[in-house]
């Protein structure tokens, strides 16, 4: 079964704790971070293995739309 793949926007404490969660779920792929704050996003991106990191949703949202053919 494909894993569902999930977006982290916001990575504050909270942030970090639904990071956890996802993480914590066989079934969900942590697939993409997002935060303003550069350094907190490379440490959490290198925490979590994750590579496809943003300090823009709009960006995030619009790499998301482009995989999916999706148009908004």
């Amino acid at each position: 079964m494909e894993k569902l793949r999930i977006a982290v926007i916001g990575l504050g404490w909270f942030g970090e704790i639904h990071c956890d969660a996802i993480s914590a779920v066989p079934e969900l792929q942590l697939a993409g971070l997002c935060t303003r704050t550069p350094s907190r996003l490379k440490a959490l991106g290198h925490k979590y293995n994750v590579s496809a990191l943003y300090t823009d949703y709009k960006e995030l949202l619009e790499d998301y739309a482009r995989e999916h053919s999706i148009r908004y």
